[in-house]
C-alpha cells in the first residue's frame, strides 16, 4: 500500500456572477473559468496542476500505468 502526501488545493475564488434566464436567476460563480486564454485562469490551470503532478510523482505504479494508457491510446 503506497503512502503519498497531498499537498493543499489552491483557492478557487468566486465571483458574485447571477444571470437572470427566463425570469429564473441562475449563480455561476466560476464562469471566470470559461475564459480559457485569460491569464487567471491560467494561473488557476497551472496551480491545479502542481497538485496533481505533486500526486501523480508518489504513485509507485505510475509507469505501468502510463504504458497500459499508451496502449489503449494507440
Amino acid at each position: 500500500m503506497m503512502s503519498v502526501t497531498i499537498q493543499p488545493y489552491p483557492t478557487t475564488h468566486r465571483q458574485d456572477l447571477v444571470e437572470t434566464l427566463h425570469g429564473t436567476p441562475i449563480p455561476d460563480p466560476y464562469r471566470w473559468l470559461e475564459e480559457l486564454d485569460s491569464q487567471e485562469t491560467r494561473r488557476w490551470i497551472d496551480a491545479q496542476n502542481v497538485v496533481t503532478n505533486a500526486y501523480l510523482a508518489q504513485v509507485e505504479d505510475r509507469p505501468a500505468i502510463q504504458a497500459q494508457l499508451a496502449r489503449l491510446w494507440n
